[in-house]
């Protein structure tokens, strides 16, 4: 069984490849014109031009974005609240989301409360972005959402039935950059009160992901 590493890691990483990936594309096609005809000067050639300028322009920006992302992140408010409780709240939410992605999902979390510490505002956000990101890389037909608490920590788990699947992660399908970049912005500030966050392969039958989170023992 693979090492955890973080999921900030993997999304970077990620968003890294779809933005070169793009950019590198547009500019070898506007080269390939402009190359197949250098003797003419028509609009056509003209706008090609100005296309790769522009594409070579966008990718030295994608590069100074994705330096400057791996800086220290700036800290958002650290407060104890019930994650149990936020679980529920969003437990709507996350259904509709399974069902129309075709999938079932199973949470278990305690009717008891759960306090932990953290950014209530942030968690809202990323768990429903963290459903979406398993959803569109995997396409599962199950998932669980559980919580697991020990004597220090609580951990919010999802995990999938279906491997990760490479990839649909860089397809036209795949999930839209602009919530990629969302979750991704979010896990730069996830690390408040020592929340971890995760993911790792299970068995090779599917991957799960985790917050682990101070627990506040009253």
């Amino acid at each position: 069984m693979s090492e955890e590493r973080p999921l900030e890691d993997e999304l970077l990483e990620l968003i890294g490849h779809r933005f070169r990936r793009n950019l590198i594309h547009i500019a070898d096609l506007a080269n390939l014109e402009l190359t197949s005809n250098p003797a003419e000067r028509s609009d056509s050639t003209v706008s090609m031009a100005r296309i790769k300028a522009e594409a070579l322009q966008a990718l030295s920006v994608v590069e100074a974005v994705l330096s400057l992302a791996q800086q220290d992140p700036t800290l958002v408010p650290c407060e104890p609240f019930d994650l149990a409780a936020l679980v529920r709240q969003l437990t709507p939410e996350l259904q509709r989301q399974a069902v129309d992605a075709g999938a079932t999902l199973i949470i278990d979390a305690p009717v008891s409360s759960l306090r932990v510490l953290g950014s209530v505002e942030h968690l809202q956000k990323i768990i429903p972005l963290l459903l979406e990101f398993v959803l569109w890389q995997g396409k599962p037909d199950t998932l669980r959402l559980q919580i697991a608490p020990d004597a220090t920590t609580i951990s919010l788990s999802l995990q999938s039935d279906s491997p990760v699947a490479t990839s649909n992660a860089t397809s036209s399908e795949s999930m839209p950059l602009a919530n990629l970049l969302s979750l991704w912005a979010y896990t730069r500030t996830v690390s408040v009160c020592n929340v971890r966050l995760h993911y790792a392969p299970v068995v090779e039958t599917g991957w799960r992901l985790t917050l682990v989170l101070q627990r506040v023992i009253a």
